[in-house]
């Protein structure tokens, strides 16, 4: 057994690892952010619209910098300029004039340009990258014609999901400068891609760790499946949400995909994780749920390729259906919380935190507060956090565990195997050769004198090795009346021999 002393120094180890690890992460993500925005601000302008614009067939407003205006009331129409400005200093450059080339940011919106205000045009409509369906965010270059008026109309092919479109368009409008541009746009995202690969990195251990589990028969290594791969879904979210994504993944479709699908699956995992620690008939419920769940996003994928329905509109579908199963999750997780021990009541507070900011973040997204997963983002970094503690703490103690139970193991088939060997020697001991001859050879001269004395004498002699060989494999006690049984076949072998 270890000393106190020894489990504090064990204890302490893990706790500088994981607080290296936290810094290390930390310092990756902030790095990250810096260099993306100092390198964003030495390499390009940007840009900023001064005009009007209207939202369907509204009447036109003049537009302040910094309004909101709604991508899911209608069409949304800009009439105005393009100033050019310093970022770092705010210095205004001029007006965006003939062979300046600026970057239009979509999120999930398509547009259509006119400089004369008549004749609409589509942005990159060739692209075979972008093609009709427009569903996804990337960033698409125009070259000014000259400093006149332009007209710019913005459309939403969805009823939901992002009313911040438009803000997201006005917010990021720069000059566009090649490779530059690209890199610099891929450096403002570089702290969520980071996350995201750190997030990938550490499933991979966690699934390690649970195949490794598994192959020892480590209790709870089901769980570390789970976890690893909500973790690894999370990983995928980060990766797929940094700004920029066009620019290493350009299949926009594909990357809207893979961003809502993650989401998900990291929800399902959640979901079954949180199925798995309930009991009783909340347990039932639960798997039900989980099985729900998965119904509802195979019901989702599958839906796009057999019908005209685009996948991101499947969501609010899905959203509806996994806020219900949420809201369900909360209420068994607060029934398991009042009557669970203390560590119950740590695992249920722990489990209503990722369903909750899922419906906040459902409620949050379709009433147009703000856009995406922005409460369950935090949340990913503290079931991050708890992996990692689980990982580094849980799994030495059950590895620990389930070496000791090996090792027992071993003890008792040793202990078997001497009792096996105790139990022949006696038996041999009992069955001395000269008894074997002598009772053959009585029961050859009874076959001539006595042959019913000879049949029964027969009968105790074979009932006689039948008690000692039958009780070899027997690892249970031998009942008294049995022991009985076999000293009177005995006594009546040796009778007949000594009456």
């Amino acid at each position: 057994m270890k000393s106190n002393k020894e489990k504090l120094k064990n204890r302490i180890f893990i706790s500088l690892c994981i607080s290296l690890l936290a810094v290390v992460l930390c310092f990756f993500v902030y790095t990250g952010r810096n260099y993306g925005s100092q390198a964003m601000n030495a390499l390009y302008l940007s840009a900023e619209f001064q005009g009007e614009y209207k939202v369907a067939d509204g009447n036109w407003h003049p537009y302040v910098k910094g309004e909101h205006i709604p991508a899911n009331k209608g069409d949304v129409t800009l009439k105005g300029h393009f100033r050019l400005f310093v970022p770092t200093t705010g210095e205004v450059v001029g007006i965006a004039d003939e062979g300046v080339v600026l970057a239009f940011y979509f999120n999930h919106i398509g547009g259509e340009i006119s400089e004369d205000g008549k004749t609409f045009r589509p942005f990159d409509a060739e692209s075979v990258l972008i093609g009709e369906d427009l569903c996804g965010k990337m960033y698409i270059g125009y070259e000014c014609k000259g400093d006149e008026e332009i007209t710019i109309r913005l459309k939403n092919p969805h009823k939901f999901g992002n009313p911040g479109a438009i803000d997201d368009f006005l917010n990021n409008l720069s000059t566009y400068g090649g490779t530059d541009f690209e890199r610099d746009t891929l450096n403002r995202g570089s702290a969520d891609r980071i996350l995201g690969i750190a997030l990938i990195l550490f499933a991979f251990m966690l699934l390690g760790t649970a195949i490794f589990s598994m192959l020892i028969h480590i209790k709870g290594s089901s769980n570390l499946w789970l976890v690893g791969f909500g973790v690894f879904c999370a990983g995928i979210y980060f990766l797929f949400k940094a700004h920029g994504v066009m620019f290493f993944s350009e299949i926009i479709k594909f990357n809207t995909r893979m961003m809502i699908g993650s989401m998900m699956l990291y929800m399902l995992a959640i979901t079954a994780i949180i199925a798995g620690w309930l009991q009783g008939g909340s347990k039932k419920v639960g798997i039900s749920l989980t099985v729900i769940a998965l119904f509802s996003i195979l019901s989702c994928m599958i839906a796009p390729t057999v019908t005209d329905v685009k996948f991101y509109d499947t969501l609010p579908v899905w959203s509806a259906v996994q806020s219900v199963i949420c809201i369900v999750m909360i209420v068994l997780l607060a029934l398991h919380f009042a009557k669970g021990d203390k560590n119950g009541k740590i695992l249920s507070a722990f489990g209503i935190l990722p369903m909750l900011s899922f419906v906040l973040d459902s409620f949050g997204t379709g009433f147009g507060l703000w856009q995406g997963g922005l409460i369950s983002e935090d949340i990913f970094i503290l079931v991050f956090v708890v992996s990692l503690i689980v990982l580094l703490r849980v799994v030495p103690q059950n590895l620990n565990g389930a070496i000791r139970a090996r090792e027992l193991e071993a003890e008792k088939m040793i202990l078997n195997a001497k009792l096996t060997e105790s139990r022949i020697a006696t038996m041999i001991s009992q069955i001395q050769p000269h008894f074997i001859y002598n009772t053959l050879g009585t029961i050859e001269q009874l076959c001539i004198t006595e042959p019913k004395a000879a049949s029964k004498l027969v009968r105790n002699f074979s009932l006689y090795l039948r008690g000692n060989f039958s009780e070899l494999d027997n690892a249970k006690p031998i009942r008294f009346s049995q022991e009985m049984n076999h000293v009177k076949h005995y006594t009546d072998i040796e009778q007949v021999r000594f009456p």
